[in-house]
């Protein structure tokens, strides 16, 4: 340490790792409360038979009378759905329904029969015999499966099930919109419940050969399922699950009903993880999630009680109660050492992030010379494992904390991580009652910038509290602590140093002003970092664009308003331009999230498309499998082009007068260009590619920004890289076959 005023601090992952922390949650922000997951329940106000999740985000449901509604999530509102011909469909008892972008379809629980009406025009299409015991109807973005019992039961009581389930006739069909029935899964023992995830693979609960419940999954592989195999989904104890749900992260969700309660199993396919969620009140089955979506949202899940009423369980975070206080907070403890003996240390100050109201952060310390606190303190400790940590050079109980329960493994030899884990739980514990019974404690509530009071010794020992509610809770970024104590004092004549030395007051009441030139002295020595667009604080972007007169990108995601900045001499050069505008655009697209190609879906198609050219003789089986395998490839790489440019020049290749016409219509005029956006590109985005377009143009040229429309004519509204794609994009013209060479 020097004699003019130095700090220690602790403000990064790596610093607070050197400190114990009970209940806290440390990350690259700072420190906070520890939070968990909890579901909050809401009731949606109304029964049903059965629901499914529309692609739309919507809720379609069949009511209790055997009509069908639909439940408005942004209204938050049920609204009744009248279909052309539902009368007629002469439906005898309407058990299940499903849904698709194209059609709502109904399933017969009597006759077993399944029910197709259009989605758009509302009115009937199609009935064919489907399920000999239908349990439950689903659907993804173009097909609508069933899951059915055939001659097993799912309750449990035949005889078939006691032997391990020999009777394996439940089956899963898929229908597509033209009422096409295909069985893709078969051999089911005694099936409960089903879900289909993103990807279409299917998952289902049904008895395995050993008579239990578990989880089936058939993957899906260019239209076709595989057969069945059983997920290592590790089920607690007493949970017997009666339903499942999938969302669109690629995880499941088992539930099943303990009395009146029913308890949530998450279970994530790709790591073989499962993790207890907390318990819901009530006794639900047949849980429905959301595996259309493409925001990021949290995960919600409908839930239908065995009376029909519907609830929505959306899972938020919250803050997590300390085991001991039963209370909403937590703390850490940790020591700075100043390396000279005798040190008086001076002030201290906190920087807050979020601080709402109801929370608060108290620091308690004190200072001393030496570690008091010792090894031997720890008499839980075998002798011998008491010499072991000695002999790894750890010798206090303020050494240990320092180390997280990983290190201390590695370090001593011997130590298993549970083993570490308890050992610097009991260190903190003794710890916390040195805070708690010595009388030089000092506690300061709610500081932001303190004056330690007969802090003098090498070391400095803090605790920090923090205290929230469930909502709510402090967070630390940074803690500072300023060494050696210094005041203006030392510059005023001896008798009033020698006055101070008899009552400190003075010098004490001089150091808040010093304090406050330092900080000023700290400000200005960092002054350089507001002019640098990476190192500029977030509060401080808008002066910074201001000042070099960046006319756009107050809404853009924080590091692409950075980068712009950074890049702003640069882009001015090709302001105006075609070119500037598309590395504007770039720019932005590469700090936001957009939805990926429909991948899927297109391959799904492109698949039934191979199928009937080589069932007609138009391709070899080779020829297929490599028309399909160059679209496969283009899906893996998939690097989506978001927006196109166009003008008048780029249509003079153009030799067919009516349909040049017809693109520059879309253009406009000479003066004119457009800009084309991608069909699945978020409104946000679209704004932002407005407002990008309307700042940089030139002035003496109009513009148009518009999204494609999912659906569009060969030859008309067709644009490579943004609503069509090419495997090969050499061929003879002579020699293409839609299907083949090229799809739409």
């Amino acid at each position: 340490m020097t004699t003019e005023f130095s700090f220690v601090s602790a403000q990064t992952p790596t610093d607070w790792d050197r400190w114990s922390p009970r209940n806290v949650a440390i990350d690259a922000e700072g420190v906070t409360l520890a939070t968990e997951l909890a579901f909050e329940s809401t009731p949606l106000g109304f029964a049903a038979r059965d629901i499914d999740r529309n692609p739309n985000g919507n809720v379609c449901v069949l009511t209790p009378d055997g009509d069908i509604a639909v439940y408005l999530t942004a209204a938050r509102r049920l609204a009744s759905l009248s279909l052309d011909g539902y009368a007629r469909a002469d439906i005898a008892a309407p058990v299940g329904v499903g849904t698709t972008t194209h059609g709502i379809y109904v399933v017969d629980g009597e006759t077993g029969a399944l029910t197709a009406f259009n989605r758009r025009r509302r009115e009937y299409e199609w009935t064919i015999p489907c399920a000999r015991t239908p349990r439950r109807i689903t659907g993804s973005n173009t097909r609508v499966y069933v899951l059915d019992a055939g001659d097993s039961e799912a309750d449990g009581d035949s005889d078939s099930e006691a032997d391990g389930g020999s009777d394996a006739s439940g089956s899963i069909h898929a229908v597509d919109p033209s009422g096409r029935l295909r069985t893709v899964v078969d051999g089911l023992r005694s099936p409960i419940d089903f879900a289909v995830g993103a990807d279409e693979d299917l998952y289902v609960l049904a008895r395995t050969a050993t008579g239990a419940v578990g989880v089936l999954r058939a993957d899906e592989d260019v239209g076709r399922f595989g057969d069945p195999i059983v997920l290592p989904v590790d089920l607690p104890n007493g949970f017997e699950p009666t339903g499942i749900a999938a969302h669109h992260s690629g995880e499941i969700v088992l539930s099943a009903v303990d009395g009146t309660n029913t308890r949530l199993l998450r279970y994530d396919p790709a790591t073989e993880s499962a993790t207890s969620l907390p318990a819901v009140e009530g006794a639900f089955r047949a849980p429905v999630g959301d595996t259309a979506s493409h925001e990021a949202r949290p995960g919600e899940l409908y839930l239908r009680r065995v009376d029909g009423e519907i609830r929505l369980l959306e899972e938020r975070p919250t803050n997590r109660k300390d085991a001991a206080s039963m209370r909403y907070e937590g703390a850490v403890i940790g020591r700075f050492d100043s390396g000279v003996r005798g040190m008086e240390w001076h002030r201290a100050t906190l920087d807050l992030g979020a601080h709402p109201p109801g929370t608060r952060v108290d620091v308690a310390y004190y200072a001393s010379e030496c570690e008091t606190e010792g090894i031997d303190d720890l008499s839980k400790l075998s002798v011998k494992r008491r010499q072991s940590l000695t002999a790894a050079g750890i010798g206090s109980l303020w050494d240990l904390i320092e180390y997280t329960p990983a290190q201390l493994a590695s370090t001593v030899g011997g130590l298993t991580e549970s083993a570490a884990i308890e050992m610097l739980q009991t260190a903190r514990g003794f710890l916390e009652i040195e805070f708690s019974t010595r009388e030089d404690v000092e506690t300061v509530a709610s500081p932001e910038d303190m004056l330690f009071v007969d802090a003098e010794g090498q070391y400095l020992h803090v605790e920090i509290r923090f205290i929230g509610t469930r909502r709510s809770a402090p967070e630390l970024r940074s803690f500072r602590a300023y060494c050696p104590r210094q005041s203006y004092l030392r510059y005023l004549p001896e008798v009033y140093q020698e006055q101070d030395r008899r009552s400190p007051f003075l010098s004490r009441f001089l150091s808040i002003f010093e304090s406050v030139f330092v900080d000023i002295e700290e400000t200005q020595r960092g002054d350089t970092g507001y002019l640098d667009p990476q190192e500029i604080p977030v509060d401080y972007l808008s002066w910074l664009t201001e000042w070099l007169a960046v006319d756009l990108g107050e809404t853009w995601p924080e590091s692409a308003r950075r980068e712009l900045l950074e890049r702003a001499p640069e882009l001015y050069k090709t302001r105006g331009t075609k070119r500037g505008l598309t590395a504007l655009a770039a720019l932005y697209f590469r700090h936001v999230d957009v939805p990926e190609r429909p991948w899927e879906s297109t391959l799904v198609r492109l698949e039934r498309q191979l199928e009937r050219l080589f069932e007609q003789g138009y391709l070899t089986s080779r020829e297929a499998a490599e028309t399909f395998a160059a679209y496969q490839t283009m899906a893996d790489a998939d690097l989506p082009t978001q927006l196109g440019f166009f003008e008048y020049a780029d249509f003079d290749g153009m030799t067919d007068p009516d349909r040049r016409a017809h693109y520059l219509r879309q253009v406009g005029h000479p003066r004119q260009f457009a800009v084309l956006l991608h069909p699945d590109l978020p409104t946000e985005h679209v704004h932002a590619v407005e407002g990008l377009v309307e700042a940089e143009k030139p002035v003496y040229t109009d513009a148009t920004v518009d999204r494609l429309p999912k659906r569009f004519r060969v030859a008309e509204g067709t644009y490579l890289g943004l609503n069509t794609v090419l495997p090969n994009r050499q061929f003879d013209l002579g020699n293409v076959a839609l299907g083949q060479q090229t799809t739409i």
